[in-house]
């Protein structure tokens, strides 16, 4: 069951990038289904498990922009987060529980960066990552590719996914210290800095967000879109970034904690973390493909994000 808009104002929709789904825990962990569990808003798009291998074998992410593959350098750094909510109240199953789904980027081997509202409502034992550019079987996904967060850290600040005023941000950022080091393939990103020599006057918003604000798209994948470097705003004396979502293109629910990324001399670098979107409520049935999605600023940030790193590695 989808459960994301907030209503703001009489002519503003706002809502926090990320997605709750009412589907099974046990897809992802014993990828077992109890098929008869359909909720009150209407049945779910089928989903096929495979339950040696601990992945999904059919599909129902960012608007518009492409599908990225394993070989591509961006998704060796970029992950889903899914947590584990309250069980579904629609559902006659007592294995159904509510996921939300949310984007985390690497930055250290073991430490990832994503937004505080995707994380701070739940248990720390409930948070996990994917290592993968999605859960299909067809896409390599197994069991060896989960791993749970051990610590979660979000800003002191933080209280809610409300819309921050406008002189201040809303301190939406989080990391997250796994249980044990990425897979070996995966790559640490860094940050930019404006010392960076820029390739292209691009930028990618980046995540695993529904394609369209109609999509059910309960299985998502990576997916990345390039923006013009002049279409972005700093906002709130820069701690904020704002994107208008033009043309079919931007980010989505499930985008929430993913990277806004340029392509400096050296590699990508994280310049920003997704935190919402905005529009028109009479734009709410295409509020992701009519709006204006808001990123924090990850220099902005960066002596808190040091503190942390530090603060999550002197914990081991």
């Amino acid at each position: 069951m989808l459960n994301y808009v907030l209503m703001k104002s009489a002519t503003d929709q706002f809502l926090p990038i990320f997605l709750k789904l009412g589907i099974a825990v046990v897809f992802i962990f014993s990828c077992q289904r109890n098929e008869s569990d359909t909720p009150a808003d209407g049945p779910r798009p089928k989903i096929v498990a495979d339950s040696q291998m601990g992945c999904l074998i059919q599909r129902s992410s960012i608007v518009g922009g492409k599908a990225l593959s394993k070989s591509d350098s961006i998704s060796r750094s970029v992950f889903q987060i899914l947590t584990t909510l309250s069980p579904h109240t629609n559902s006659n199953s007592s294995n159904s529980k509510e996921i939300s789904k949310c984007t985390a980027t690497l930055i250290d081997k073991d430490i990832l960066i994503t937004a505080a509202h995707c994380v701070k409502f739940d248990r720390t034992e409930n948070v996990f990552v994917l290592f993968n550019i999605s859960a299909l079987c067809s896409d390599g996904m197994n069991r060896d590719l989960i791993i749970p967060a051990k610590r979660v850290i979000y800003h002191e600040k933080f209280k809610s996914i409300e819309k921050p005023s406008s002189d201040q941000s809303n301190d939406d950022i989080a990391l997250i210290q796994l249980s044990k080091p990425a897979p070996a393939f995966s790559k640490v990103i860094s940050f930019f800095d404006t010392s960076d020599s820029l390739q292209d006057p691009y930028v990618s918003q980046v995540g695993y967000g529904k394609t369209s604000t109609q999509d059910p798209d309960e299985v998502s994948r990576l997916r990345a879109v390039d923006r013009n470097l002049s279409d972005l705003q700093f906002e709130d004396k820069g701690m904020r970034i704002s994107i208008p979502q033009k043309n079919q293109l931007g980010a989505c629910q499930g985008d929430s904690g993913g990277p806004l990324l340029v392509k400096t001399n050296q590699d990508y670098k994280i310049m920003g973390i997704a935190s919402y979107i905005e529009g028109r409520r009479e734009d709410k049935d295409r509020l992701c493909e009519n709006s204006t999605a808001y990123y924090l600023n990850a220099a902005f940030y960066k002596k808190w994000i040091q503190k942390n790193i530090k603060k999550l590695k002197s914990a081991e």
